[in-house]
């Protein structure tokens, strides 16, 4: 067999999905429905936003113990929303996952930061926010 070092790919120790709805089951198995936005195209100012974050956890990224959670959507210096949390891990072999909505209005169109900063790791996803005439323009879609 040989080694093929090009396919492998680092995982991120906190991986985060923007969704329009997430759901942790009582089965372990996870809903998302329209998981991966990272675009929004909106036809007037301000773009209201309601969405659910979807946080995953590697196994193993985080020491058993209790950790403060810093989650926060920012526009360029502009905080919109901001969550801080506990987060108590009593098995460093599993992965941790949860799931929350949050809402944001913008009053102008540009980029989104999504963060979550845990025990000094960081996830990071972002979300342009764009006029839908513009968006439909660029990439063919209509909104």
């Amino acid at each position: 067999m040989a080694d093929d070092n090009k396919s492998v790919r680092p995982v991120e120790a906190i991986h985060l999905m923007v969704c329009d709805y997430a759901a942790i089951n009582p089965d372990g198995t996870c809903t998302l429905v329209r998981a991966g936005i990272d675009r929004v195209g909106s036809n007037k100012l301000p773009v209201n936003i309601l969405a659910w974050l979807y946080v995953e956890i590697a196994p193993q990224a985080l020491p058993v113990g209790d950790h403060k959670l810093t989650s926060s959507i920012c526009l360029g210096e502009i905080t919109l929303f901001k969550m801080d949390a506990q987060l108590k891990i009593s098995d460093a072999k599993g992965r941790v996952r949860f799931v929350y909505p949050f809402t944001c209005s913008m009053q102008s169109y540009g980029q989104l930061q999504v963060s979550v900063e845990v025990a000094g790791l960081v996830g990071l996803r972002s979300i342009e926010i764009h006029d839908a005439a513009e968006l439909e323009k660029v990439e063919g879609v209509a909104s």
